[in-house]
């Protein structure tokens, strides 16, 4: 499988980020680069200033000495979008796609610039793969078939959108979570995460049939959207499961938000004849990654935490939010 960490180039030229715009154009039309990399001394990028954005700026403000003489860091895109060097190409390409990026900058564990990918590295990258794959697909019709069958589940898999409720799926989950617990990690940080359950929903669906349950979900779904701030984000995690990110949130932040989901999804009276509660509810646990003064070292101990705080909720009657108190998981200092 091609990577990121096959394709970048890991020459990159960094501003400081006391450099000013002149210093930044100068470094791009002298080098022939297409875009700069403001980056603290350790090498943590900082942020991202394209080509193009210098022309929209100088287009917007005209040249003056006094511009040019303005810092990066008032221009820059802040914080830029970094990912892992062994990402996937395929996830590369459907996220440049979805985020409508030009570049990807790739960061080594320690959150140090390991080099950078453009647009037009994954797409000769990603037609070079095609042209190889084609070549053998010529060999038999059956071969053909077979193959471009395969790629079609392939294709289908890794889309970021679950199609029923439009939100992203687990593969867009696990993307996003990975890039929030490094950047809190690197910044020191702390976010939450939030497991909501549908009470009873087996029931639901043997009372009321899938065609209903499967509408139930669409409204809870848009309930999400609704109740959600800007910065946060909801997933399908499976089933009549959900996953909600919060990002530069603690967990008692979480619980004020989780607690008015929770809330408003029952006042919304969706009845529910098999369900104790009479109408449609959810149950939450709620986790974060600073568990109890420390940082937990993986996003995966962060969704284990939520979700004893879920089962919490479920055994204490449902319809309502637990936070987990468990404190033997492993963390970072």
């Amino acid at each position: 499988m091609l990577t990121l960490a096959d394709i970048l180039t890991s020459q990159v030229d960094c501003l400081n980020p006391e450099a000013d715009l002149q210093t930044a154009f100068r470094t791009l039309t002298t080098n022939n680069y297409s875009c700069c990399v403001v980056a603290a001394e350790n090498r943590i990028p900082l942020g991202i200033l394209t080509e193009r954005d210098l022309v929209q700026i100088i287009s917007r403000n005209g040249s003056s000495r006094e511009l040019m003489s303005e810092s990066v860091t008032e221009h820059m895109v802040s914080p830029p979008f970094t990912l892992p060097g062994d990402t996937s190409l395929e996830n590369a390409l459907n996220l440049i796609e979805s985020r409508n990026l030009r570049y990807l900058l790739v960061t080594e564990l320690n959150g140090t610039i390991a080099g950078i990918v453009t647009q037009t590295d994954m797409v000769k990258a990603y037609m070079r793969i095609m042209r190889n794959h084609s070549a053998g697909l010529e060999d038999t019709i059956y071969q053909r078939t077979e193959q471009l069958e395969t790629v079609n589940k392939k294709l289908v898999t890794l889309s970021l959108v679950d199609p029923l409720t439009g939100l992203g799926n687990r593969r867009a989950l696990e993307v996003d979570i990975m890039k929030i617990h490094a950047a809190g990690i690197r910044h020191r940080r702390a976010y939450s995460v939030t497991l909501f359950d549908i009470d009873y929903f087996k029931k639901y669906n043997d009372h009321y049939g899938h065609q209903a349950g499967d509408h139930v979900l669409e409204l809870v779904s848009s309930h999400f959207r609704k109740s959600i701030r800007e910065a946060d984000a909801v997933f399908r995690y499976g089933g009549e499961e959900f996953l909600m990110i919060m990002p530069d949130t603690d967990v008692d932040e979480a619980l004020a938000t989780v607690q008015r989901i929770v809330t408003g999804l029952s006042d919304l009276e969706i009845p529910h004849q098999d369900s104790p509660l009479e109408f449609l509810t959810t149950s939450a646990g709620i986790a974060s990654s600073h568990h109890q003064g420390q940082r937990l070292a993986s996003w995966r101990q962060v969704v284990e935490l939520a979700d004893e705080g879920l089962y919490e909720a479920k055994k204490s009657g449902r319809n309502q939010a637990f936070v987990s108190v468990r404190n033997t998981l492993k963390a970072v200092n």
